[in-house]
């Protein structure tokens, strides 16, 4: 069986859509499972489970992209060991091409996979500034290192268990603030018991693209590695090759309603918005502050 497993918190079915959409557009066929912490309206965790999502309600201690760790890890102990799981972010991922190809690709010769952002740590400051403030003792074995994006990732069901967990146990060694699963996550691909399990992609690989790196290129190589192409409304590589999932497609606003329009939901996500916002304001919203604005 393949599984196809979101985690959100803050979030409103605006934030969903497209994620879900697209999966189910491609073609994927397997168990769409979300972790659902608690800052939700009900009405969500209703609508998902009407679209035949298995909701897994959870409670959050920290930050969704931590706690996440624990709660898949926990989920994956009712899975069997070779059912094959995608992770991906669900804010700011969309998919052209059905998840179980893409993991049918990417998992040819190794048990897991996760894909580059094409810089290394020391070229990107929000990622160093993680590295730095949360991980100071992880600085000298990453910070020369290529970054590999927490986003999207994959793999069979008891080795993600296991990685999960790993990144559970370094997010916890974090000195504050979020939990840093992105460099958690760098940090256990490199270590022994992992690092013959990973498949490494590159954006030569055309699996996956991040596009933040793109859209605010350091240098030309990042800047061709991944480019929206607005005559095909989706990412391509440096070849032209469209790439079967695309992360962070909201960095930039015209990009971001190409990306809704081409799967219809420009108008479901604009009117979900609104309504959030006509809420908030006549003080029907969510009572709820996270914790990251205190």
């Amino acid at each position: 069986m393949d599984y196809l497993i979101g985690a959100i918190d803050y979030h409103d079915w605006a934030d969903v859509c497209c994620w879900h959409r697209s999966a189910i557009k491609s073609g994927f066929t397997g168990k769409i499972v979300m972790i659902c912490y608690e800052h939700l309206e009900p009405a969500l965790l209703t609508k998902l489970e009407r679209k035949g999502v298995i909701v897994v309600k959870a409670r959050s201690d920290n930050d969704v992209n931590r706690d996440r760790r624990r709660d898949i890890a926990l989920f994956l102990e009712t899975c069997a060991p070779d059912d094959r799981i995608m992770v991906a972010d669900v804010r700011d991922v969309a998919f052209s091409v059905n998840p179980s190809v893409v993991m049918d690709r990417a998992l040819k010769d190794k048990r897991l996979f996760i894909a580059s952002e094409g810089l290394r740590y020391k070229d990107q400051w929000w990622n160093e500034r993680s590295l730095r403030s949360l991980f100071p003792h992880l600085v000298d074995s990453l910070l020369d290192a290529e970054i590999y994006c927490a986003g999207v990732m994959g793999g069979y069901a008891g080795d993600m268990r296991e990685f999960s967990l790993a990144c559970f146990a370094v997010c916890k060694t974090a000195t504050g603030g979020f939990g840093g699963d992105q460099v958690a996550t760098n940090h256990v691909i490199r270590q022994p018991e992992f690092h013959d399990r990973v498949a490494l992609l590159s954006a030569d690989d055309a699996l996956v693209a991040h596009y933040g790196a793109a859209h605010n290129a350091t240098d030309a190589a990042a800047a061709k590695a991944a480019r929206f192409d607005w005559r095909k409304r989706w990412v391509v590589n440096g070849a032209g090759f469209p790439f079967p999932i695309f992360h962070q497609y909201t960095r930039k606003l015209s990009v971001r309603s190409s990306v809704l329009l081409s799967f219809g939901c420009f108008s479901e996500f604009m009117f979900g918005k609104l309504v959030t916002q006509l809420r908030n304001r006549l003080g029907f919203g969510p009572k709820w502050t996270p914790f990251w604005k205190h």
